[in-house]
């Protein structure tokens, strides 16, 4: 796992599946997630297969969620989908924490992204 401004986009070529994810902040990923994906050019997608996934209080739903305008963008630029956008939801603290259950169905998750 790596911070969007960790990651060497011309290492993507080596993946076989890229998972993005981010809080929802405003109904949209954090601005370093879309510039991430902003930065990555159409052929080192093209064909590759990808998941998002965002955390996000429950009533974010109503307003927008980051794993969808992820998942918008990567498929724009060529990327296909092994499963729908995902959120997993947290509580609506300062420091917000994975709801009961979440981590849980993180896991289940990503169980089926590794089949």
């Amino acid at each position: 796992m790596l911070r969007a401004n960790e990651v060497n986009i011309a290492e993507l070529n080596s993946f076989d599946l890229l998972v993005v994810g981010s809080p929802t902040q405003g109904a949209r990923p954090m601005p370093s997630v879309v510039e991430f994906i902003g930065k990555i050019p159409e052929s080192a997608l093209k064909g590759k297969n990808f998941a998002a996934f965002d955390t996000r209080i429950a009533m974010a739903k109503l307003f927008g969620v980051a794993a969808v305008r992820i998942a918008k963008i990567l498929k724009e630029k060529g990327a296909i989908a092994v499963v729908p956008p995902e959120g997993f939801n947290v509580t609506a603290e300062k420091a917000p924490k994975l709801k009961e259950g979440e981590l849980e169905r993180a896991g289940n998750w990503a169980k089926i992204l590794i089949k």
